[in-house]
């Protein structure tokens, strides 16, 4: 019996990096790893992945090769590219019957206020219930809902390594 195939997307960055190297280490997947960047390949191969695709979520015609055959998929994006995050969620649908699971990276508060939440103080929109960046995060969790696909959603909110990459040279070692 062959191994499943994991996709993942942002696979260069914090989290995509350590989830290449963790899932190659448990040798129970093929890692399929996303690269927007050619230059990059080298380190995802080095972390363990078995395969490096071109991938950009503004270029469709980098999906097909990215998902085909395809079990799970690491879906993670700026939020900039909202847009084709949007559109790969309906790809990925229409995928569902190869597709088991998705897990998506995004941020508490999402699609509800937090009991400090306060409209007036931290709305980036006039009138907007919350601010735009948390809509963008649950509307990207709600297009992966949409699309029929099993999703489970990790609402992180905050890296030790947030504080490591901006301050990594005040510390004395």
């Amino acid at each position: 019996m062959s191994k499943p195939v994991v996709l993942i997307t942002s696979a260069t960055g914090r989290i995509g990096r350590e989830l290449v190297a963790r899932l190659a280490a448990a040798d129970q997947f093929i890692v399929r790893a996303c690269s927007f960047s050619p230059e990059k390949a080298d380190m995802l191969r080095e972390l363990g992945a078995d395969e490096v695709v071109p991938f950009d979520l503004n270029d469709s015609a980098t999906w097909d090769a990215a998902l085909d055959g395809v079990s799970a998929v690491y879906s993670a994006s700026l939020d900039p590219m909202l847009d084709g995050h949007l559109e790969f969620s309906k790809a990925m649908g229409e995928r569902s019957d190869q597709i088991s699971h998705v897990v998506r990276i995004s941020c508490m508060g999402a699609d509800t206020n937090t009991a400090s939440y306060d409209a007036e103080k931290h709305s980036s929109r006039a009138g907007a219930s919350i601010p735009l960046m948390l809509q963008h995060y649950w509307w990207g969790e709600k297009s992966l809902i949409d699309a029929g696909l099993n999703v489970t959603v990790l609402r992180n909110n905050f890296f030790m390594n947030h504080l490591l990459k901006t301050d990594s040279e005040t510390i004395d070692g």
